[in-house]
């Protein structure tokens, strides 16, 4: 889904829901008949299409640098936590620096979000599906982790050739 699609819902609703709350109804004349105030539907919740990255302040951000130190990678899940045997999407965002401050914009292919339990000695049993949404920024779509346990997640991310991972360990209950 391009960009533009996944924008364009939330564009329409924030639109509505300013328009909604400039208008006002003009208090009626003195003695005269109240007019009729026209019912509003109620707002629609956004779509699941939306990228994360535009959802309330309440989202978990975790931030992890690769073993090399070339790059960080914060990552949020939809939804939060991780569910058991249940598809869920991420959003990616990369950085050249360990401040998050500089945006390191590589086309999609160049990274890989990947889900192994060593112990178990297997990892997941889909391939996830990057797709980039802006400068450094990426969704990952489905993710599934079908069972509970330690789980190591992994960002490889692919420059000029090699290959650099970031990974961390993951609790699904």
């Amino acid at each position: 889904m391009s960009t533009a699609a996944c924008w364009t819902p939330l564009v329409i609703l924030l639109a509505s829901t300013i328009i909604a709350c400039e208008s006002s109804v003009t208090p009626p004349p003195a003695g005269g008949p109240t007019p009729a105030t026209p019912a509003r539907a109620p707002a629609a919740a956004p779509p699941r299409d939306v990228p994360i990255a535009v959802a309330p302040a309440s989202i978990t951000w975790h931030t992890l640098v690769s073993a090399d130190q070339g790059f960080t990678v914060r990552w949020t899940t939809e939804p939060e936590p991780i569910p058991v045997s249940d598809l869920f999407s991420m959003v990616v965002q990369l950085f050249a620096d360990a401040a998050c401050a500089v945006p390191l914009d590589a086309p999609p292919e160049s990274l890989q979000v990947d889900g192994e339990m060593p112990h178990h000695g297997h990892g997941m049993n889909v391939r996830a599906k990057v797709e980039r949404t802006g400068p450094g920024t990426y969704r990952v779509v489905g993710m599934l982790f079908h069972m509970p346990g330690r789980w190591e997640l992994s960002f490889d991310v692919t420059r000029d050739g090699v290959l650099e991972r970031a990974q961390t360990t993951v609790e699904v209950e």
